[in-house]
């Protein structure tokens, strides 16, 4: 008799184990390869990114405008811009010389050679994280998706949905700066989607600024910004207007992906007919 109770123990034990081991196998098939660390919230992210442009209250620009032909990738206008900011949301800007140009002032698009589109860089004048995640909203950016990204080899994360049509921003996950920013904009013909690209950042006055930028939009000319020199936090020009967002386009939000949904119910289900068969 104590024998047969003993066997009933251990096959109670052994059917037990026998469960845990199939509950860990279908975790291992349905889970992903390779598990990333802790993804941060929306507003934790926005919070450290504020932090590298907390300090920056003004900023006075100097910088090299290339205006590229996007089909051959040839050059083909080059001039100088001069350019002040002032958080949260207002700028001046004077092309101040260029081959073939005369000296331009104001904030009209035709006193621009090139695109006037200055709304992503409110990106750099938000001094807190409210104001960050107000302008990523703005923008058309789902502040509820966040997940781990590569973006030319760098670890990152991305804020907003996954799809290429998607409004999103990624940033950087060691020093939590911004690297490229995607909304859309109204222009002549409709909405296009526009891509922003930070890159050489360099720290000034206890913050961080990108020295080049590029800047694409649907088939028309490419825009790449080098900055020649910087003042931060000095007297602005007399005369600022307010940086614009009436022409951003609406939310145009990817559907989430199909199949990370997929594997997430084909997980629950396992889980529960594990837990009904050996509870």
């Amino acid at each position: 008799m104590q024998m047969n109770n003993s066997c009933e123990i251990l096959g109670l034990r052994n059917l037990r184990l026998l469960g845990t081991f199939l509950l860990i196998a279908a975790l291992c098939l349905v889970m992903p390869r390779n598990v990333e660390a802790y993804v941060m919230p929306a507003e934790e992210l926005a919070g450290l990114m504020a932090v590298n442009f907390s300090r920056l209250k003004t900023m006075e620009i100097t910088q090299s405008v290339h205006l590229l032909n996007p089909q051959d990738q040839e050059l083909e206008r080059v001039f100088e811009e001069k350019i002040w900011l002032k958080a949260p949301d207002l700028f001046h800007s004077e092309v101040i010389g260029g081959p073939g140009l005369h000296t331009a002032t104001g904030n009209e698009m035709g006193a621009h050679p090139g695109c006037a589109d200055m709304s992503y860089r409110r990106l750099f004048m938000a001094n807190n994280s409210e104001m960050i995640l107000e302008f990523l909203s703005e923008m058309g950016i789902n502040l509820k998706a966040v997940a781990f990204t590569r973006f030319d080899g760098v670890i990152a994360y991305r804020l907003g949905d996954k799809g290429p049509e998607s409004p999103k921003i990624v940033i950087e996950k060691e020093r939590f700066l911004p690297l490229l920013l995607t909304y859309n904009l109204e222009g002549p013909s409709g909405f296009r989607m526009v891509n922003v690209r930070f890159d050489d950042y360099k720290k000034i006055d206890k913050g961080w600024y990108p020295y080049e930028i590029d800047y694409s939009g649907g088939n028309e000319i490419l825009e790449q910004y080098l900055v020649l020199s910087m003042k931060v936090n000095v007297a602005t020009a007399s005369s600022l207007s307010r940086i614009s967002v009436e022409k951003i386009g609406p939310f145009h939000r990817a559907e989430i992906d199909r199949e990370d949904t997929l594997r997430q119910e084909h997980l629950r289900e396992i889980i529960r007919i594990l837990k009904e068969k050996y509870r």
